[in-house]
């Protein structure tokens, strides 16, 4: 190949790709400012250091060095502008280089700043429910003297009898209460506390990934062999979706769990994501809680939530966001029919970004790829390929010398007695 079409193939193809790196991570710097002020006030140590920052100079003054060169010659003489039209400055290799650079950079400080925010969100709802706690106290004595007011001018005969009908936080907890799953929250907790640091990092410079993040009813299937570690990449996709929850944006999730797979139902999987969405948004809350009574009226048997009414509710909840993820981690872990309901939630027609996790399995996989509608074929990502494929260390390796290093189990053990056993585990693993 000549060296012009050479140079060709490089402009149009890698010199793009690392334009969009850039483009991502200055996107990710220009909020740093923000951050860094809520972080500093924030009781907690923070995951991001200021050597995320220093890392991803190098190149970055490297790349922008070489240009002003070719710059400098545009503003020079005739032959010297037309040689750096047909001419990058950095050969291929360099510029593929700089691209797993500054790849490799972006998803370390995504990362950094998404674990940073996760925790500063635990740290805020503990702080939110104090306070609502001490609100509803304040809220039931002025009501009660409030009720005494009304009372007695009513009864003097000086104003009507008032007919609002005055919510407690009692009721809004049975609201909540009958269709949030109680076990979620503590579930993330307890995956975001056990993943190990870089642990998932690959997944962040998938094009795939960044489009479900970026766009409006996308959808991505994770799949993965059993001891891949999908559940640590959910909560990894949790964290990012969390952080992005500003302004009109709401985030739900659900984790499967083998030992209560029957009572795992599309009913009991939407009710939760409902009620995860109603606690973020007050307009979804009284949707929720309009249904909430249709299902207790007075003198009436209490009825169970349907699929469909569910299913309408969720899609009426989410015109009160602008965009809305929903993660839900194992699929082979839940009721059969979970897969057919959830694949159907998300497309190009609405608000709700949906990112499932499940094994390699067949049903599964002719329900998510061969969906009827060709524009709700869920993209896939399969797990021990792009582990293989990256540049890091697979998740299993990772989380191994992770808990020979920081375990005080293995404290005692030399560097070398540390090192072989890792080899050993690592190698019988074989990335899985």
């Amino acid at each position: 190949m000549d060296p012009l079409s050479v140079t060709a193939s490089i402009v149009g193809i890698d010199v793009q790709d690392l334009a969009a790196e850039v483009l991502s991570l200055a996107d990710i710097l220009r909020i740093l400012p923000m951050l860094a002020s809520r972080l500093g006030a924030a009781p907690f140590t923070t995951t991001f250091r200021t050597h995320h920052i220093t890392r991803c100079q190098e190149p970055l003054v490297l790349i922008e060095t070489s240009l002003g060169r070719a710059e400098a010659d545009f503003k020079r003489s005739w032959a010297r502008r037309m040689r750096r039209r047909l001419q990058w400055p950095f050969s291929e290799a360099e510029t593929k280089n700089l691209l797993t650079d500054m790849s490799r950079h972006r998803g370390d400080i995504g990362l950094a700043l998404g674990t940073d925010c996760v925790t500063m969100l635990f740290s805020s709802l503990n702080r939110i429910d104090q306070l609502d706690r001490s609100l509803a106290g304040i809220s039931n004595g002025v009501q009660q003297i409030s009720f005494g007011v009304d009372r007695a001018l009513v009864n003097g005969g000086m104003v009507m009898p008032d007919t609002t009908i005055y919510v407690d936080e009692n009721l809004k907890n049975q609201v909540i209460g009958l269709f949030l799953d109680p076990t979620n929250e503590s579930r993330l907790k307890d995956v975001v506390n056990i993943r190990a640091e870089n642990t998932g990092t690959w997944l962040a410079s998938k094009l795939e990934f960044r489009h479900w993040l970026r766009t409006p009813g996308s959808r991505l299937w994770l799949r993965g062999c059993p001891g891949s570690r999908k559940t640590i990449l959910a909560g990894f996709i949790i964290q990012e979706a969390l952080c992005r929850r500003i302004g009109s944006v709401g985030v739900a999730y659900f984790f499967g769990n083998f030992s209560d797979c029957i009572h795992q139902t599309p009913a009991h999987v939407l009710g939760s994501l409902v009620a995860e969405l109603a606690k973020q948004n007050l307009d979804a809350f009284q949707a929720l809680q309009t249904y909430y009574k249709s299902l207790h009226r007075p003198s009436a048997p209490a009825r169970a939530p349907t699929i469909r009414r569910l299913v309408g509710l969720l899609h009426e909840i989410s015109e009160s966001f602008d965009q809305i993820y929903i993660v839900v981690d194992g699929l082979d872990k839940l009721h059969p029919d979970v897969t057919s309901v959830l694949s159907d939630l998300s497309g190009p027609d609405t608000n709700i970004s949906m990112a499932l996790t499940s094994r390699h399995e067949h049903d599964i996989q002719q329900r998510l790829l061969h969906h009827p509608s060709s524009d709700r074929v869920f993209p896939v990502v399969d797990i021990e390929h792009n582990v293989r494929q990256s540049g890091w260390d697979s998740d299993i390796e990772v989380y191994i010398n992770t808990e020979l290093r920081t375990n005080p189990r293995f404290q005692r053990w030399s560097e070398e007695l540390k090192r072989r056993i890792a080899k050993k585990l690592s190698a019988r693993s074989d990335g899985k």
